[in-house]
């Protein structure tokens, strides 16, 4: 399941789960292509908490998480950051980059 996080308040992170954080904006051709990607994610890997959350629209979010780029993902356990990537990718490369945190 995706969330959609509309304020800080909202990026729940300090949980014992795997929280996969993108970080979008409105105007970015290659967010709405991770979109589906995303949703078929989703389904495959159920354990894996997925948040969105819009720059374009929760002011200030963007420099407190250090999110340059878009789109900007970034994987979380007990509040920690554990990996980071930017830009799109495909399902498979997702999975991927997802899996190297789950041990």
């Amino acid at each position: 399941m995706i969330s959609e996080a509309l304020s800080r308040e909202d990026l729940r992170l300090d949980g014992d789960e795997l929280v996969l954080v993108d970080f979008y904006s409105d105007d970015c051709v290659f967010c709405e292509r991770l979109a589906p990607v995303l949703e078929d994610v989703s389904f495959e890997l159920p354990f894996v908490t997925i948040i969105k959350i819009n720059c374009s629209r929760v002011a200030g979010i963007s420099e407190e998480f250090d999110v340059f780029a878009f789109p900007t993902l970034k994987l979380y356990r007990a509040g920690e950051e554990l990996d980071s990537a930017t830009g799109f990718r495909p399902a498979d490369a997702l999975k991927t980059f997802i899996a190297a945190q789950l041990y």
